[in-house]
């Protein structure tokens, strides 16, 4: 089965987020592949999956950039689905509450921007004490003017890694 947290998170898996302008983000394919490899796990053994959806100027709820990637197995009426208007998951958001109401104490995080509101997240759960879970390469983002969007990662994995978080694979 392999190592669960009490809940899976996954953030920004949007069209305006992952296929900005016409180019998609770095291992699209591979993303949603692995992200539905773990929600159909969680979905199996009844944990919840929270999918994250950020909005901005150029994001607005009920456009088509918001929506979540039509690949993705979204489980509408089990999954939780939420907004959020800053890279932080948990600013000024219902994140806290929903993870108290589970007792969650431990959370896995997947999705897009690794340097935005990947990282955010990461950081602002570390500080609530959760215990955070991932597997190397379970988030994304574009190649930037300095780093390719896989040296970006792998950047930002060596930072995390066992600092703030526990690599499950």
């Amino acid at each position: 089965m392999g190592k669960v947290a009490d809940a899976l998170i996954i953030i920004d898996m949007q069209k305006g987020v992952c296929q900005n302008t016409g180019e998609d983000i770095n291992r699209l394919s591979e993303m949603t592949e692995a992200i539905n490899q773990r929600a159909t796990l969680y979905h199996q053994i009844g944990l919840p999956v929270i999918w994250i959806q950020h909005q901005d100027d150029q994001i607005q709820p009920d456009s088509e950039a918001y929506e979540l990637l039509d690949s993705l197995n979204v489980e509408i009426g089990t999954d939780k689905i939420m907004s959020k208007t800053h890279p932080d998951a948990f600013y000024h958001t219902e994140l806290s509450d929903i993870l108290g109401r589970l007792s969650a104490n431990a959370i896995e995080i997947m999705g897009a921007q690794v340097e935005y509101c990947v990282d955010s997240t990461i950081k602002a759960a570390f500080d609530r004490g959760y215990k955070i879970l991932m597997q190397h390469g379970s988030s994304t983002t574009y190649d930037n003017a300095y780093m390719s969007a896989s040296a970006t990662r792998n950047f930002y994995e060596n930072i995390w890694d066992q600092q703030f978080v526990e690599w499950i694979d």
